[in-house]
């Protein structure tokens, strides 16, 4: 069961090392980057990288790549976020 998590400038040691679906949200709130994968490696790498900054995110464990890959696909259709590629 997919659980929704709401984070702001929690410390990425306590975010799971479990697999999900995840959104990166600038100071105004809107989508900048959605993605899936391990949340604890991803959003770490994301905090890392100067040139996407984000001031919140959240997260659903979601067990299932083939639903993961799913949701992001959906994701990117609604959101069109501007650091993920657009696919066609």
């Amino acid at each position: 069961m997919a659980k929704k998590i709401e984070k702001t400038n929690e410390n990425i040691s306590n975010l799971p090392s479990e697999d999900g679906n995840y959104n990166l949200y600038n100071i105004k709130g809107d989508v900048m980057y959605t993605g899936e994968g391990n949340i604890k490696d991803r959003i770490s790498a994301h905090k890392r990288d100067d040139d996407k900054h984000f001031t919140a995110f959240t997260y659903t464990l979601e067990p299932s790549a083939r639903k993961r890959k799913e949701i992001q696909e959906k994701r990117i259709k609604k959101y069109k976020p501007p650091l993920n590629k657009q696919k066609k």
